[in-house]
């Protein structure tokens, strides 16, 4: 059995500002820096023998909060990183719905489908993520890793990792921020799912859990 434990970066500054962020290297806010403090001592009661992240700082502090308490090095893999948000990259989320009808529908209705103008399709992503950490767990066969990664990439993998039909993605909750995943992988490297978006070690006084969609809470109050 591998273990394959997946984090949910820290809370960063295109949480907060409800910008697209993708591959936008946007840090940590403070509350971020908390979260990842937090997911660090919850891993340090497991032994680890690699921690991976991508190769945005957001990922990276994250990463470095949980393998400096088990001493171990981060180590860079790309092809864990966010999606290609193309001619979305920054863009205020408030705004995406008229600028881009079609496409905000199908993040929220139909996201298999989706291929962001001018970035990276979803089902590229959810292919990406399945061979790179498939690629992880089968370079590590028997021990137990970390993988920091990002929301949306780590819903990709989710796809594969519990047997979804792409049209089932839809019903897939978003990860919290420093949210923490185990997929096992067995003998033949199928996939488990032993928990998904666990941030229960966020559930303390002065750390607030981010919610990514509260721009559109927002709208909704603005035109009532």
């Amino acid at each position: 059995m591998t273990k394959v434990y997946l984090v949910r970066h820290g809370e960063a500054v295109g949480n907060v500002t409800h910008v697209f962020q993708g591959l936008s290297d946007l840090p940590l806010t403070e509350n971020g820096r908390k979260q990842a403090a937090l997911v660090g001592e919850r891993m340090k009661k497991i032994h680890l023998d690699k921690v991976y992240a991508s190769q945005m700082s957001r990922a990276q502090d994250t990463a470095k909060a949980i393998a400096s308490r088990q001493g171990l090095a981060v180590l860079t893999e790309p092809g864990v990183v966010e999606i290609n948000g193309g001619e979305w990259e920054g863009q205020y989320w408030p705004d995406m719905p008229q600028k881009y009808p079609h496409e905000v529908y199908l993040w929220d209705h139909h996201i298999y489908q989706l291929c962001i103008p001018g970035g990276e399709s979803i089902q590229h992503v959810c292919e990406r993520m399945r061979d790179t950490v498939k690629k992880l767990a089968q370079e590590n066969e028997g021990k137990t890793i970390c993988v920091v990664s990002h929301g949306g990439a780590i819903r990709c993998l989710m796809q594969s990792a519990m047997h979804l039909k792409p049209e089932d993605m839809d019903r897939l909750p978003w990860c919290d921020n420093t949210s923490v995943t185990l997929v096992e992988y067995d003998d033949h490297f199928d996939t488990h799912v032993a928990f998904y978006n666990d941030s229960s070690h966020l559930h303390v006084e002065g750390v607030e859990i981010n919610d990514d969609k509260a721009w559109q809470k927002e709208l909704k109050e603005k035109d009532a």
